[in-house]
């Protein structure tokens, strides 16, 4: 199923993506309730930071993705980006304001990260590298930017400015005090303050999400 799964700030909730559909249920364990409809094939949720909407990559029907936005009753879902463009792995700046992901859209054929209000328009190239570019996360105070350039997880002003290469591994998360990173190895350990913390695990290809005690998902 190629499930991710997503806490709201307050940690009372739990966005989950699984058999083609969004599912929201209690923090605590409890029943899970389908959000999207038949209409939809979403995957990649992240809740936004004041909690009222949840981003994703939905599949259209062209063949590529597009980034949308959703109530977590699943009220007015929104396509935010469009286009014969494959964009994808969304998520939120620290302010709710916009998203950055990831997007074939310059026209090079490799994927760059690309940023766009929450509202739609014109989204906005963030990264110009040579190589493919993708898992976009924004640290807390939304000066730097953490993603995948080929097998390196690396780290970049959000300004602009050359990659600082952290290690060879995916899926970064920033810590929510922003001092670190913590992303899967090239061997799909996870690994928290430099050290891998999980063996002999089947790891979904997605950024943990933390929870307001200092957990993650």
């Amino acid at each position: 199923t190629n499930m991710a799964a997503a806490p709201s700030p307050d940690g009372k909730r739990i966005v989950f993506s699984a058999q083609g559909a969004l599912w929201v249920m209690p923090g605590a364990g409890g029943r899970a309730v389908r959000i999207t409809d038949y209409t939809l094939e979403p995957t990649a949720p992240v809740w936004s930071p004041d909690g009222k909407r949840i981003a994703f990559q939905n599949y259209a029907p062209e063949g590529n993705f597009h980034v949308w936005t959703i109530d977590p009753d699943g009220r007015d879902p929104r396509e935010i980006t469009a286009g014969p463009y494959d964009d994808r792995e969304p998520a939120w700046l620290p302010d709710g304001s916009g998203l950055v992901f990831s997007s074939d859209r310059s026209g090079d054929g490799q994927y760059k990260i690309w940023s766009v209000d929450v509202n739609g328009g014109a989204p906005a190239q963030v990264t110009t590298g040579p190589g493919a570019e993708s898992n976009p996360v924004v640290s807390p105070d939304g000066t730097r930017l953490a993603y995948v350039d080929g097998a390196n997880v690396v780290t970049a002003p959000m300004g602009g400015g050359a990659p600082t290469v952290v290690a060879p591994g995916t899926a970064p998360a920033w810590t929510p005090d922003g001092s670190a990173l913590v992303y899967q190895n090239a061997a799909r350990q996870l690994v928290v303050g430099g050290a891998a913390v999980t063996t002999d695990e089947d790891i979904f290809p997605f950024p943990v999400r933390f929870l307001p005690d200092g957990r993650f998902l």
